[in-house]
């Protein structure tokens, strides 16, 4: 799939944010990043903005969505709080957003099933990561925000060397691809 880099650093980037991210939602994936975090000497990130959000607050396609201020997650016991560099969209998260899909989740929800980026909180009893490893998970919604509390007994490490651009569109679409060709004999 093609891929996006939307820089954010000024806030100028997300006028452009939604005609570059969801270009159709028709056939492949789409990706896109963030950067709009400076590094503190202490190893963390700091955002020069509030944390924004991508959300579905009624049924419809890509031009129903709005970018709002939203609440910055804190890890519950067990949980993670990720930076997000990089989004995968994917067809289901076209569907989700027009209440087509399986799932509903209660809105107003943020689309994005999968992400990548760096850990940058950790909960109480975690101990399978550490603030600053580069990660994927997959929240099913919810990842096209600047941050994200998950799991972390979900998360995947990004394998040394591979974007995270290629990160965040890995699970889905790779696991997609490759399970089609072994039921198709390729």
């Amino acid at each position: 799939g093609a891929c996006a880099t939307v820089q954010n650093q000024s806030g100028s980037g997300h006028g452009m944010l939604l005609k570059q991210r969801y270009p159709s939602m028709q056939g492949a994936m789409r990706c896109f990043s963030v950067a709009n975090v400076s590094v503190r000497t202490d190893g963390g990130f700091q955002r020069e903005v509030p944390m924004r959000a991508v959300l579905s607050k009624v049924a419809g396609g890509p031009d129903s969505l709005v970018i709002e201020e939203a609440m910055d997650p804190t890890p519950a016991k067990g949980q993670v709080v990720i930076e997000v560099k990089a989004i995968g969209i994917n067809y289901p998260d076209a569907l989700i957003i027009e209440d087509k899909y399986q799932f509903k989740p209660e809105r107003p929800f943020a689309p994005g099933a999968e992400v990548a980026g760096i850990v940058d909180a950790v909960g109480e009893g975690v101990t399978n990561v550490r603030r600053g490893d580069r990660v994927i998970a997959v929240p099913g919604w919810g990842g096209l925000v600047e941050r994200i509390a998950v799991p972390a007994n979900t998360l995947i490490p990004i394998p040394e060397g591979m974007d995270f651009e290629t990160a965040a569109a890995f699970i889905m679409t790779y696991g997609t691809d490759s399970s089609t060709a072994f039921r198709l004999g390729g």
